[in-house]
């Protein structure tokens, strides 16, 4: 069992080993470690930092977004709008447009009807006159007597009816 026997010069020396370890450890050691380590967190700190940033422009630019998209929602809305209101002003203007053209072809179907009828009378009373020198021309050829007058003009109006 003397392995495990302390001995002071061993135990000395084995001190002043990891004293002298230690101090290099310090001095060459520690301190570039912490600097990395204190870097690092500066590092890690600044991209929180940045995030943040990043994080309160994303929801600007979202808030940006969503009042653009509504302001353009609201503009789409009143161009339908709009276009409702033009398409029922075009719809009255066609429909009077219609209803002046309609009121033109029957008022000239009317003219024409009148005409027409004017020219009917004519015909008729040219025709009436034929038959009247017709009639006349046949009783010339006889004495009218107060009864072959009145049926002459019964003659006369019963052809007349009948064409």
């Amino acid at each position: 069992m003397e392995l495990f026997k302390p001995e002071p010069g061993l135990i000395i020396w084995t001190l002043l080993a990891f004293g002298t370890l230690l101090v290099l450890l310090k001095r060459f050691a520690f301190k570039p470690i912490l600097g990395v380590l204190e870097e690092r967190e500066k590092r890690v700190a600044q991209s929180l930092d940045k995030a943040d940033k990043t994080r309160v422009e994303a929801d600007r630019l979202l808030a940006d977004y969503k009042k653009q998209m509504k302001e353009a929602k609201s503009q789409a809305q009143k161009v339908i709008e709009e276009a409702k209101l033009a398409g029922e002003k075009t719809k009255q203007e066609i429909i009077a447009a219609a209803n002046d053209q309609a009121q033109e072809l029957i008022d000239k179907a009317k003219k024409q009807i009148d005409k027409e009828r004017k020219k009917a009378l004519e015909e008729i009373q040219k025709v009436s006159a034929d038959l009247i020198l017709s009639a006349a021309s046949s009783v010339i050829g006889k004495s009218l007597s107060g009864q072959d007058h009145q049926k002459l003009i019964e003659q006369y109006l019963d052809e007349v009816k009948l064409n």
